[in-house]
């Protein structure tokens, strides 16, 4: 309970210190909602690929098993609110955050091996 104890903190202060980024240099792939296998598409404040140093260490700690590490970690994550898919008015409450799809989804609020998803497509 401690390393994970730990690990969250970790976690908290490289967002904090700018660590982890929202998005990464190179463009990320954005796919529709309809392409999403990975119910519910969550919103994340902070993005990071899952190979970052910190994120792997990190994801490693918390247990967190990521299936490609080339993938994206999602951290703050909550559901996207409104209808999902075209013609809808699904939105991310807050609006810094960014709409994810992740296979592998935690109580942590930690998302990993996610891919862009433009939510109303």
């Amino acid at each position: 309970m401690f390393s994970k104890l730990f690990a969250l903190v970790a976690l908290n202060v490289a967002v904090t210190n700018g660590a982890l980024i929202h998005r990464q240099d190179d463009t990320p792939v954005t796919i529709p909602s309809t392409s999403c296998e990975f119910l519910p598409i969550d919103c994340c404040s902070t993005i990071t690929r899952a190979n970052n140093p910190t994120t792997s260490v990190v994801l490693a700690t918390l247990g967190i098993a990521v299936k490609d590490p080339t993938l994206y970690a999602g951290i703050g994550c909550e559901p996207v609110q409104g209808t999902i898919g075209p013609g809808g008015n699904a939105t991310c409450l807050n609006e810094n955050f960014h709409p994810l799809c992740c296979g592998t989804k935690t109580s942590f609020k930690i998302d990993a091996d996610c891919t862009f998803v433009d939510i109303n497509a």
